[in-house]
């Protein structure tokens, strides 16, 4: 009875002792790496939700900050030809600024070859961002000293093009600007666009040069 007494108390003297012992260190190991997996998917959730709309932030505003230039490009090369007539100008001078006449064509869906125009590098790197497409058409010309017929009210066209390679595809439409991480239609239509008509104010016949050039089938778009 004795010896079982003793044993019991020694049982329990042993458990008392496992009670107390320190845990094991791999004992929480499994639960520490649940939750280092459980962070690097969200993480990696999170990044692929905002990678998509910062791409399209930045491209928006690159675009944006083209569309800009190209427009300030445009006014420069109208107001050039603009100054040329104001003065004493020929036929060979104008077509060295607008070297191309589409007649009687609507300016707005004129189709206008990729050369000639003018390659800009506006950052300058060495490296062409834009072309520059200058036109004209419905135009009322006057003899000028030398018998030559030089225009002198005609419709201007600008067209200013993102340069990628010298054979891309040119198409008269003006580029949709939205919110967006692709070039899209900007590879082959304009970003910035602008008609006008320019007159030589000091050209005899003006009036009645003014009163030609405002029949409706010689509208500018």
């Amino acid at each position: 009875m004795l010896g079982k007494s003793k044993l019991r108390h020694k049982q329990l003297s042993y458990l008392r002792k496992i009670r107390f012992l320190p845990k094991s260190p791999n004992s929480e190991a499994g639960l520490t790496l649940l939750e280092s997996l459980v962070a690097i998917l969200v993480v990696s959730a999170v990044i692929t939700a905002i990678t998509g709309p910062i791409m399209a932030s930045v491209a928006t505003r690159v675009q944006n900050r083209r569309a800009e230039q190209a427009k300030q490009l445009a006014q420069g090369a109208v107001d050039r030809v603009r100054r040329l007539v104001e003065g004493n100008y020929t036929v060979e001078a104008l077509n060295r600024f607008v070297p191309v006449n589409v007649g009687d064509s609507n300016l707005s869906q004129a189709s206008v070859p990729a050369s000639p125009s003018q390659l800009v590098d506006i950052n300058g790197d060495d490296k062409k961002d834009f072309r520059v497409q200058v036109f004209r058409g419905k135009q009322v010309t006057q003899l000028a000293g030398d018998g030559t017929p030089l225009p002198v009210n005609f419709c201007l066209g600008v067209r200013v093009y993102v340069y990628f390679n010298d054979g891309q595809t040119l198409e008269p439409q003006p580029a949709r600007l939205t919110w967006t991480s692709a070039l899209g239609s900007q590879q082959r239509r304009p970003l910035a666009v602008m008609y006008t008509r320019v007159a030589a104010g000091d050209a005899t016949n003006a009036l009645a040069n003014y009163n030609a050039a405002a029949a409706p089938n010689m509208a500018c778009p």
